[in-house]
């Protein structure tokens, strides 16, 4: 507790964080609350639009969330790789296209509200195209504004931001929206995320006009390796597999709770439990298991992943669907803390890896993104019957088994290549 007051003291008292730094460190927690309190509900937002517009399918509220996530995930592939291309313009002026676009996708869903069914695809492709603008930015405005132990400072405080308010944001939004009538509920917490959207925008438009390129990068020439190279392809379709499971667990299960007629309250509930066991996951593998092997670990969450989707076989109910979000996310770090090493040894040991970091997480947002396109596709096929969408549930989760096996191939080329590097030398 003295350390994390002295930290809250250091962000304050400018001690610890540099201007530039807090401006970016304000406009990530204000990203982060606009989209903590309402990403979660567009989906139930469009669930009950669509189930309203047509009552004699009760189906037609999950075909929308898919339609809606298939080009947010569409969107978010080819945004990542133009983000990628364009890294040489300043990160803070990417960070405030990507916000320009997030709020863009909340004034849409204000303007046109219950008649939001004409709009669901280009809704997707602001949210996607925001999304993925957005966050490499960050990344690389993190890259440019930080080094040694003032990012390390500056990671600390980021962990406690979005800690905090991943537990906080989604169930304080579930309260609001169970406490107000219908659509009153949703507008009131969208009006909130542009609101935030804007502020963040102009937050992020007071970053330096001028980065440290300390180095060029070529996000299609990265690309291509990830093609020619065995290691790197490996990688590159092991992201792709956890991305299609990983992707549709995230937004269905919410929307399942509504197919059941649990109470909006319930949703952010199972938001705060996810991200709970999400954070407890995280510390056990960083400070318990950090001598296990990363295989392990990876084989792990995806025989978690893949055994989960069964407890709904045998009912859908809230008691099945909260099975399955805290099988996955208790685990979820147990993939992501593995592959995430694996991943950037693999691109070191590129002839011109250790250059082209920045270059090397635009493409595994690109892979990553494009797995969730492929398991949202899948879902839209089956979207029509519950037990099929069960099925395609158990089928995507069986097929990301193979992610650990490639992953752990990637991982043994690239170490015996870094080996060989350093016995050359």
């Amino acid at each position: 507790m003295k350390r994390l007051g002295s930290l809250s003291g250091g962000l304050f008292g400018s001690r610890l964080l540099t201007r530039d730094q807090k401006n970016l460190l304000y406009a990530m927690t204000l990203f982060f609350i606009a989209t903590g309190i309402s990403s979660v509900f567009v989906n139930t937002f469009l669930y009950v639009a669509g189930s309203d517009a047509d009552s004699t399918h009760t189906l037609s509220g999950i075909t929308l969330v898919v339609v809606y996530n298939l080009f947010f995930f569409a969107s978010a592939c080819v945004f990542s790789g133009v983000s990628g291309m364009l890294v040489r313009i300043v990160p803070g002026l990417r960070m405030c296209a990507g916000l320009i676009l997030n709020a863009a996708l909340y004034f849409l869903l204000l303007l046109y509200r219950e008649e939001v069914l004409s709009v669901t695809w280009l809704l997707g492709i602001l949210g996607g195209a925001g999304i993925a603008c957005y966050n490499i930015a960050y990344n690389a405005a993190v890259n440019d504004l930080t080094d040694g132990r003032g990012r390390d400072c500056y990671v600390g405080f980021q962990y406690i931001v979005t800690a905090v308010l991943g537990l906080v944001a989604p169930l304080g939004a579930g309260l609001v929206l169970g406490t107000t009538d219908g659509v009153r509920g949703y507008q009131s917490i969208f009006t909130v995320s542009l609101l935030l959207f804007i502020a963040a925008t102009v937050m992020a438009a007071k970053l330096p006009r001028s980065a440290r390129m300390r180095n060029k990068r070529g996000f299609v020439r990265i690309l291509a390796r990830s093609v020619s190279n065995s290691a790197f392809a490996s990688a590159a379709v092991a992201e792709m597999l956890h991305g299609m499971h990983s992707g549709v667990v995230t937004f269905l299960a919410p929307v399942l709770l509504m197919t059941i007629g649990a109470p909006i309250q319930m949703i952010g509930v199972y938001v705060l439990v996810c991200a709970a066991l999400g954070l407890a996951g995280g510390f056990v593998i960083r400070h318990v298991l950090s001598a296990a092997k990363d295989f392990r670990r990876l084989m792990l969450a995806a025989v978690t992943a893949a055994v989960s989707p069964l407890f709904l076989l045998a009912g859908i109910n809230s008691m099945s669907i909260f099975a399955v979000g805290i099988l996955t996310s208790a685990t979820f770090a147990f993939f992501i803390e593995p592959s995430c090493m694996i991943y950037h040894r693999v691109v070191g040991a590129l002839s011109d890896g250790p250059r082209r970091a920045a270059d090397g997480n635009a493409v595994r947002d690109f892979y990553l993104n494009l797995g969730r396109m492929a398991g949202a596709a899948v879902l839209l096929i089956v979207s029509k019957e519950m037990m099929h969408i069960v099925y395609a549930l158990i089928a995507l989760g069986i097929l990301q088994l193979a992610a650990p096996v490639l992953y752990g191939y990637a991982d043994k080329k690239a170490l015996r290549i870094v080996a060989q590097k350093q016995q050359a030398v």
